[in-house]
């Protein structure tokens, strides 16, 4: 749930190896991949908003519209606020309960 900046997330996994987690990250080209091969396989996935080669095309609540979501896991926007928005509806929509999704944006 994360566009160009996910260097928070990685620190977090990082300390905290036993945690389950999925990292979708926005990002405009497959070039700006941060850090990609340290996460487990299936655990990273990408969406392109500026060419084809990631795991889903367009921006990233695109993907969050097509996800299927765990009812009890914690979710973690992370980009503009506007991003954060739109995917704060997207997850209520889908039957995410508010006090699961928290949010930093930063700009």
């Amino acid at each position: 749930m994360f566009w160009k900046c996910i260097s928070p997330y990685n620190s977090f996994i990082k300390s905290y190896p036993v945690v389950k987690y999925m990292i979708i990250h926005g990002i405009g080209t497959s070039k700006e991949f941060y850090d990609k091969d340290a996460y487990a396989t299936g655990e990273y996935i990408f969406c392109t908003s500026r060419d084809v080669s990631g795991d889903f095309i367009g921006r990233v609540t695109y993907c969050f519209d097509k996800a299927v979501y765990d009812m009890e896991s914690l979710y973690f926007p992370f980009d503009s606020y506007r991003m954060i928005d739109e995917s704060y509806d997207i997850l209520i929509s889908k039957g995410v309960k508010n006090d699961l999704i928290k949010s930093e944006g930063y700009f």
